[in-house]
């Protein structure tokens, strides 16, 4: 952006949110289409992968899914996990096994278990900004989250001031979650403030809260919801694994059988 504007920008969260769902969601409904003409798969459960991808969408909708993009990349990405699941028999046969390996489809399905991650993290986010006392709560998607302690403490020999807050979080299911501890740390020598955002990770969410600063006796907080945030990197370790299964079973393929001339 240095070539048309005084001030180079860099790339937003919006605007990869704008370019990369639609080219995956193009890019996954080949993967479906080459999933369902897979010659060795059952028929019925073919079937059934059709019907998900036809209804899949109005069902989504039903339930709640209001971005129609992010609608239309749910229903190719569950019906292409479906439908690959239903071909990995194919794996064991000994016909195949020289020449197929679950490298065949792990790439696939890794990737459309990103595409699925996509989809539903970044439009199906929540966050806001919370001034809290201590004491005081606040809801977000259905999480508590409910300000427990604020303390500052003075570094003479850094020259710096920390502040932490106490922020502990209640589920749906009125369970504790856990407490995050957000921090804040003030340079006494530049007057520069630097704020280490927290997280809570779990296999269908992160929670994640940043100090942001003080007023009075009140912390500004910013508080944030991702919705199967970690199935990017599910999917990513799945596509790792299944290139180096692919490379490992190659290799003892053309060590275990003599070389064409």
């Amino acid at each position: 952006s240095s070539l048309w504007r005084d001030q180079p920008a860099g790339l937003t969260p919006e605007f990869f949110n704008l370019v990369c769902l639609p080219l995956f969601t193009a890019l996954l409904a080949l993967i479906f289409l080459a999933f369902l003409r897979e010659p060795h798969g059952p028929f019925p459960w073919k079937r059934l992968a059709l019907w998900l991808a036809l209804i899949g969408a109005p069902l989504a909708a039903a339930l709640g899914f209001s971005h129609p993009l992010s609608t239309l990349a749910v229903t190719f990405s569950v019906a292409a996990i479906a439908l690959g699941f239903t071909c990995l028999p194919r794996f064991w046969s000994a016909k195949a096994r020289c020449h197929l390996t679950p490298a065949a489809y792990g790439p696939h399905l890794g990737f459309a278990l990103m595409v699925l991650a996509v989809a539903i993290s970044a439009p199906y986010k929540l966050e806001t900004r919370a001034v809290l006392a201590p004491g005081q709560s606040i809801n977000l998607g259905g999480y508590i989250f409910t300000l427990q302690d604020y303390r500052s403490q003075v570094d003479q020999t850094a020259h710096r001031l920390t502040e932490t807050a106490d922020l502990l979080v209640i589920g749906p299911d009125n369970q504790a979650v856990g407490v995050l501890h957000p921090t804040r740390e003030v340079s006494y020598h530049t007057g520069l403030a630097a704020s280490e955002a927290v997280v809570l990770s779990s296999f269908s969410r992160d929670i994640r809260a940043a100090l942001l600063t003080r007023a009075e006796n009140q912390a500004v907080l910013s508080l944030s919801l991702h919705p199967l945030i970690n199935w990017l990197w599910l999917g990513g370790a799945l596509m790792c694994l299944a290139a180096l299964l692919r490379l490992a079973r190659h290799r003892s393929y053309r060590h275990g059988r003599p070389q064409s001339k």
